[in-house]
């Protein structure tokens, strides 16, 4: 039980001391050098690592230069087809402007030629109104006249009747001069007025004719007919085709017609009576309200009656199936013939006392060439007399087939 003791000899101090030095150094040397070799050993991981990942990159960025690259070239590739492409619609665009510059100068020559028929159409229909006026004050003048002639006439009779019965000689000599140089001057007056009549005939002919012209052209002209009629218990459609006259033949009434026609006039009109010889087509329906209507567009733009005189040609005769427009009443309602009626309704030969035919002849202005089997179905629809019927044969569409091809 004796206690340690800790006690040392200088010696033993400065030995252990010494020792405890070493020991340290050594420590200290053994910590150094693992340091190192831990920084060495770091030092070639990090490069091993760096060099890894600088490859990875390398390889990376080199794959997407060449993708990148690759890419370039096919979008340079696409770009060069489309500036092609382009290329070639700048071509077409500037062929179809150049086309659709010539089509625009075109419609615009179109519509100045439109106004200048416009306003044409609007001059003739003036001067229409006032040639008519001047027709019919010289034909009443000119009726009036032939019934003063006619009483003349039979004066001059009665007096030379008187004369040879002696009485009072000398008194109706006198009487019988006077009333014979009268006579003269009323037969002078008639022809002038009978010139008159023919001078403004030829006038609106030749009018008409240039105005035929310019706005339908040089025909032949068609008219496509489109029609509804009710059969039973059905409702049914069917069409015929009408070629007009020659423009130089029936002008006035060939432009009149068209005219109509083209303002769309006959649209709901109706076949309302078949006689022995003809079928008649009118301003009849069988709505009576729209029939009031249809009327009043004839009225309106002055066709009612449509013609400013009775134009005829016997050189285009009133044969089967062709149109014409009645004397009584010179359209707007026609009539198509179902049997040659040139001698019914053209001009006579003969002559009246007074020089004029016994009979002026109708319109005759087109004939059917395209449906005359319709023609005939729609005669065995149409009612025979005037009394009011339902289910007329109506025209729904009246069309000038040329003027669409134009």
């Amino acid at each position: 039980g004796q206690p340690f003791d800790l006690t040392f000899s200088d010696e033993e101090d400065l030995s252990r001391k010494s020792l405890c030095g070493t020991s340290l150094l050594l420590y200290v040397t053994i910590l150094a050098v693992g340091a190192f070799l831990g920084f060495f050993s770091s030092s070639h991981m990090l490069e091993t690592k760096y060099s890894v990942a600088f490859d990875s990159v390398s390889y990376d960025f080199r794959q997407s230069f060449q993708d990148l690259q690759q890419n370039y070239v096919n979008a340079l590739s696409k770009i060069e087809k489309q500036l092609d492409e382009a290329k070639k619609l700048g071509t077409i665009c500037e062929d179809d402007n150049h086309f659709m510059r010539k089509k625009l100068k075109a419609v615009t020559k179109i519509e100045q030629n439109y106004d200048n028929i416009s306003a044409t159409y609007s001059q003739t229909l003036k001067d229409k109104n006032e040639v008519t006026k001047k027709l019919q004050v010289a034909i009443k003048d000119l009726k009036a006249n032939e019934d003063h002639i006619l009483r003349l006439n039979q004066n001059c009779e009665r007096t030379e009747n008187s004369l040879q019965s002696g009485n009072k000689r000398q008194e109706l000599e006198t009487q019988l001069v006077a009333q014979k140089k009268e006579l003269k001057i009323l037969n002078m007056k008639d022809s002038m007025w009978g010139n008159n009549l023919d001078s403004m005939r030829r006038a609106i002919s030749l009018s008409s004719q240039r105005s035929l012209n310019e706005r339908y052209g040089q025909g032949p002209h068609q008219v496509l007919f489109d029609i509804v009629y009710v059969q039973g218990n059905s409702k049914d459609k069917a069409s015929f085709t009408v070629e007009l006259a020659p423009n130089d033949m029936m002008p006035h009434t060939v432009l009149t017609f068209l005219d109509m026609v083209s303002s769309g006039l006959y649209e709901g009109c109706s076949f309302f009576i078949s006689v022995q010889h003809v079928i008649m087509i009118g301003d009849k329906n069988n709505n009576p309200q729209k029939e009031k209507i249809i009327q009043k567009k004839f009225k309106e733009l002055s066709y009612s009656p449509s013609l400013m005189y009775q134009e005829h040609n016997p050189a285009y005769p009133h044969e089967e199936m062709t149109l014409g427009f009645s004397k009584g009443n010179l359209g707007p309602s026609f009539y198509i013939n179902k049997v040659d009626n040139t001698k019914l309704h053209g001009r006579h030969k003969d002559l009246d006392k007074f020089g004029f035919p016994l009979q002026e002849g109708e319109p005759c202005f087109g004939k059917v060439v395209k449906g005359a089997d319709i023609v005939r179905k729609i005669d065995s629809l149409t009612p025979v007399s005037h009394r009011p019927v339902k289910n007329l044969v109506e025209i729904e569409r009246a069309t000038i087939l040329n003027l669409q091809e134009q």
